[in-house]
């Protein structure tokens, strides 16, 4: 799950951009991948990147039990 900080009370929110728990990737995907990926998380109200980091979470975590 994302790992985003929690921010105290008067603090802002940092975004994935500036939080050292994020690195941004650059991957290759069909567009019709795209497409199905992009139509699932605005119909979820979920960011891509935290759809693609749950999903992927899920998969390493079956992989490994």
């Amino acid at each position: 799950m994302p790992t985003q900080a929690t921010p105290k009370k008067n603090q802002r929110r940092i975004g994935k951009s500036a939080d050292p728990n994020f690195t941004r990737t650059t991957i290759y995907l069909s567009n019709d991948l795209h497409h199905q990926i992009k139509v699932h998380a605005v119909s979820n109200k979920e960011d891509m990147s935290e759809l693609v980091e749950r999903v992927m979470t899920d998969y390493f975590t079956k992989q490994n039990s």
